[in-house]
């Protein structure tokens, strides 16, 4: 990864521009110490938008992340790794990431994403983390921490765990270890 202290950087926007007039933005990445972008047509994920030299770069990266966590970097979960994986870390439901996927042209069931997501929380890509019994989120961050919920807004807001001090747990039942403690602190705005 390139240090982000000092650098030089530069904006690259993603735009998703189809047969109708006018295009959307997709996403917007800064990209620091990197040369101009490059204008092409891509035959894949972004068609007919303006991509940077390192969007490749990136896109290959998730292939190889796709495969170093023993999946097949297919068609549908390279999409969905490059909406997951190309920014900062975030929190998405399965919803949430089909309509991207959706917003951005990209053909995926709603059943293929629960599936995708699913696939590579196992394959430790991702952690889900349930808010409530019907609903969960998948988190890009996959180191220790924990987690704000804002209720009214639907939204996780990560808590990193040296901000957090537990004292201690209740024992435990015979035969079993602690796997993860996961916090859930439920907030509402004032």
């Amino acid at each position: 990864m390139i240090g982000r202290d000092n650098m030089p950087h530069r904006q690259i926007i993603l735009l998703s521009c189809g047969v109708a007039p006018g295009c959307r933005i997709i996403r917007s990445l800064i990209i620091y110490g990197l040369p101009e972008s490059r204008q092409f047509v891509s035959s894949g994920f972004v068609s007919n938008g303006i991509v940077s030299m390192m969007d490749l770069a990136i896109k290959q990266d998730i292939a190889g992340h796709i495969r170093q966590a023993g999946l097949r970097p297919t068609r549908q979960r390279l999409a969905l790794g490059d909406l997951l994986f190309s920014g900062p870390h975030r929190h998405v439901t399965a919803e949430i990431l089909h309509q991207e996927a959706r917003d951005v042209t990209e053909h995926v069931s709603l059943a293929t994403v629960y599936n995708t997501l699913h696939q590579f929380t196992e394959a430790g890509l991702l952690r889900e983390v349930n808010v409530t019994g019907a609903k969960s989120f998948f988190d890009t961050n996959t180191k220790e921490h924990h987690h704000f919920y804002l209720e009214k807004e639907d939204m996780l807001i990560d808590i990193d765990k040296e901000d957090m001090q537990l004292n201690g747990l209740p024992p435990l039942p015979e035969g079993t270890s602690v796997e993860q403690v996961d916090v859930i602190i439920r907030l509402k705005k004032n």
